[in-house]
């Protein structure tokens, strides 16, 4: 079952330069050809040959992971979205090749110069017309990120129900307890007042 990432282009502003030509790219100016990465344990080999001695450690393993996600943790067949700069749309497609490509200084639109293949559809998603979670979740300052908790909205907005992951059999445990703080901790701060209002008033609580 294909899985669905969020790679953002320098904010944004590559998002044209990926749908036009094909691929999306991973930054911090890493020049470092990873065409030959297999593993994290190679990744982490070639960066640190780049960056010694290391920098921040919390940087260091924030870059590692982001890196690591894109080159050895998304795979041929899985979705990518891509915001544009001023967000109102969502580019997605489909991850085409198995291993990234190196383009020596990147070209004169993108930097970055390690990319993979992707094949953007034409007609982006519109950010308006997804759910507030979804579009919550789309706040997120990392660069690569999973959208697991929303891929069966996001197969849904696409037409593709046959990808839509199977709800829950009767037989399997959802705790409840998780699964409320999980859906109040995707609420903004105006819909839980709300919400507590709500709760306060059904308690007999008078709300002024």
């Amino acid at each position: 079952m294909p899985k669905v990432w969020v790679v953002r282009g320098d904010r944004g502003k590559l998002a044209d330069a990926f749908v036009a030509n094909g691929y999306a790219s991973i930054g911090w100016n890493v020049e470092i050809d990873l065409s030959e990465v297999r593993s994290r344990a190679d990744l982490e080999t070639a960066y640190f040959q780049r960056h010694s001695p290391p920098k921040n450690k919390y940087r260091v393993s924030q870059e590692l992971g982001q890196l690591n996600t894109f080159v050895n943790v998304i795979q041929v067949g899985d979705y990518l979205v891509t915001p544009t700069m001023q967000g109102g749309e969502l580019h997605y497609g489909r991850m085409q090749g198995e291993s990234v490509y190196f383009i020596e200084g990147g070209d004169a639109v993108d930097a970055h110069p390690n990319r993979r293949k992707v094949k953007w559809e034409d007609s982006p998603i519109l950010r308006s017309e997804l759910s507030v979670p979804f579009q919550n979740s789309l706040q997120s300052q990392r660069t690569i990120f999973s959208l697991e908790k929303h891929e069966s909205e996001f197969f849904r907005k696409i037409g593709r129900e046959d990808l839509v992951p199977p709800s829950p059999s009767n037989g399997s445990y959802l705790d409840p307890r998780t699964a409320a703080i999980d859906r109040l901790l995707e609420l903004q701060p105006d819909e839980f007042e709300q919400l507590v209002g709500h709760l306060l008033a059904a308690m007999g609580f008078e709300i002024e």
